[in-house]
C-alpha cells in the first residue's frame, strides 16, 4: 500500500490496514439484502421458462428448489469461512488463501474472474436484445430493426459513466431501483400472457423444437442434452457467490450476512417460480430466452407492454451489470495497475474502457443468451458455490463442524460435480448445434436470435 512508510513496522501495517478496513464497513444485512437480490436475481430468471419447457415443469421446480436450498447452504457456508479468515478477507480469493495458500488463492481468482467476466457478457447480450425490443416499439412496425452489435455498442456506451462508482456501498439505492426494474417487467410478462391466454394472433416467435425432436444425438440424445442445458440455467440463476465474500467486507456486522441471504433467497427464489411457471404455461413452445423476445405483439397494447417491459429490463441489467463489473474492474485495477497509480480517476477509465471492450466483443462473438448463461452457471458458477466453499470448509473448519455436516459434505461435493458434468456437456453440444444451424455470421445484424 503506497501510503505505507516503509519504515512502519508489520504490526503497524497490519494495524492501520485494519483501521481503513473498518472504516469502509458501512452496510448492515438490510444494504446487503438488496445488493444480492439486485445482482443474483438477474438475467438467470429471464431464461428459466425455457428451461423448465426444456425439463419439464416438475423436474425444474424439483431443481429449482434443490438448488435454492443449496445456494443458501452455501451462503451461510461462505460466511463461516470469512469469519474464520479474519477481517482481512475482503475477496473470495482470500478464502482459499486461508485454506490453501498462494495455489487457492489463484485457483479462486481464476475462476471467480472467468465466471464474472462471462456474466457481464450475459448481460451486455440481454441488455442489447432488450434495448432492440425498446427501439422495435418506439419505431414501430415496419421500421428497420437496429443491429445487435450497435446496440451492445450503445449499452456500452450507456454504462461506462456508471461504471465510474468504485464501491458497492454507494450502489445501494441504485440496487433498490434495480429490484423494482426486474420485479416490474416479469409483472408484465406474466400479466400480458395471462391476459392473452398464450401465443396471440401467432405474433410471435416460431415454436421452439421439442425436447423429444431430433437433433445431434438422435432423439433420445437431444431430449438428453436440451435438459442438460435447461439444468445448467438453473444453476446460473443462483449462482451469485463470487461477490459474497466482497459484500461482508463492506458490512459493520459481517456475522448478520446469513440473515440477507435467507431473505434474498426467498425474494428471488419465489419470483423465479412464479415467473418460469407463468411464462412456461402459457407461453408452450413458443418460449424464448430472454422470455421477453416471446411477448404477444398481436395489439398495440401488447407491443405497447412488451417494449416497457424490455425498457425495465434494460434498466435492471445495466444496474446488476454495473454491480458486477465493479468487483471485476477493482481486481483487474489491482492486478494490473501499479499500486502508486491506482487511486487516479484515469487507471480506472482505462480499466473501465478495457473490460467493456471485451465484453462486447464477447457477446457478439457467442450471442446464444441461455448458452452462454448455462456455460458460465454449470462450470465457474458450480465450483463458486459449492466446491470451493466445501473443500475450503473441510480444511478451516473441520473443528467447527458436527459429524453429520462432514459425513455429507463429500455427498454434496460428488453429486454436484455430477450435475455440473452433465449440464457443461449439455451446453456444448447445444452451442455447437446452434452455431451449425446459424446462417448468420458474428457482429451481423440478425445474429443473437436462437435458431
Amino acid at each position: 500500500m503506497s501510503f505505507y512508510s516503509h519504515s512502519m513496522s508489520a504490526d503497524e501495517k497490519t494495524s492501520l490496514l485494519h483501521v481503513e478496513q473498518l472504516a469502509t464497513r458501512h452496510s448492515d444485512w438490510r444494504h446487503t439484502l438488496l445488493l444480492l437480490v439486485a445482482s443474483v436475481m438477474g438475467v438467470g430468471v429471464l431464461g428459466l421458462p425455457l428451461a423448465f419447457y426444456e425439463l419439464g415443469a416438475a423436474p425444474a421446480t424439483l431443481l429449482l428448489l434443490l438448488f435454492g436450498c443449496g445456494s443458501v447452504y452455501s451462503g451461510v457456508l461462505i460466511n463461516r469461512l470469512t469469519l474464520a479468515a479474519g477481517p482481512s478477507s475482503r475477496y473470495y480469493s482470500d478464502l482459499g488463501y486461508h485454506a490453501y495458500g498462494r495455489r487457492g488463492r489463484c485457483a479462486v481468482r481464476a475462476v471467480a474472474y472467468t465466471y464474472l467476466f462471462g456474466t457481464c457478457a450475459s448481460i451486455v447480450l440481454t441488455a442489447a436484445m432488450s434495448l432492440v425490443q425498446v427501439v422495435a416499439a418506439v419505431a414501430g412496425e415496419g421500421a428497420p430493426r437496429l443491429c445487435l452489435p450497435y446496440a451492445a455498442l450503445a449499452v456500452c456506451a450507456l454504462t461506462l459513466p456508471l461504471l465510474q462508482v468504485r464501491t458497492l456501498h454507494e450502489l445501494t439505492w441504485t440496487a433498490a431501483a434495480g429490484i423494482l426494474f426486474i420485479v416490474a417487467p416479469v409483472a408484465i410478462v406474466v400479466g400480458v400472457l395471462a391476459a392473452a391466454g398464450g401465443p396471440a394472433g401467432g405474433a410471435v416467435p416460431p415454436p421452439v423444437p421439442p425436447p423429444h425432436a431430433a437433433g445431434t444425438a438422435g432423439s433420445g440424445g437431444a431430449a438428453f442434452w436440451r435438459g442438460g442445458t435447461g439444468m445448467a440455467t438453473i444453476m446460473f440463476a443462483f449462482a451469485g457467490q463470487v461477490i459474497f465474500v466482497e459484500l461482508q467486507s463492506e458490512m459493520r456486522q459481517p456475522a448478520d450476512f446469513p440473515r440477507a441471504v435467507w431473505w434474498a433467497s426467498v425474494a428471488y427464489g419465489s419470483v423465479y417460480l412464479l415467473v418460469a411457471v407463468a411464462a412456461s404455461h402459457f407461453l408452450g413452445s413458443h418460449v424464448q430466452a430472454p422470455v421477453t423476445l416471446a411477448m404477444p405483439t398481436a395489439t398495440r397494447a401488447q407491443r405497447a407492454a412488451k417494449g416497457v417491459a424490455n425498457l425495465l429490463l434494460l434498466l435492471h441489467v445495466l444496474v446488476a451489470f454495473v454491480i458486477n463489473a465493479n468487483v471485476v474492474n477493482r481486481a483487474a485495477l489491482q492486478a494490473l495497475v501499479p499500486e502508486r497509480l491506482q487511486r487516479r480517476r484515469l487507471a480506472w477509465l482505462g480499466v473501465t474502457l478495457t473490460t467493456l471492450a471485451l465484453w462486447f466483443v464477447i457477446a457478439n462473438v457467442v450471442p446464444f443468451l441461455q448458452d452462454l448463461m448455462g456455460l458460465m452457471g454449470a462450470t465457474c458458477g458450480m465450483a463458486l458455490t459449492y466446491f470451493f466453499p466445501i473443500a475450503f470448509a473441510r480444511k478451516t473448519l473441520r473443528e467447527k463442524l458436527g459429524p453429520r455436516e462432514l459425513r455429507a459434505l463429500p455427498w454434496v461435493l460428488a453429486l454436484a460435480a455430477l450435475a455440473s458434468l452433465v449440464a457443461t456437456l449439455s451446453v456444448i453440444v447445444n452451442t455447437i448445434e446452434h452455431l451449425d444451424t446459424s446462417v448468420v455470421p458474428p457482429f451481423s445484424c440478425g445474429f443473437g436470435s436462437r435458431p
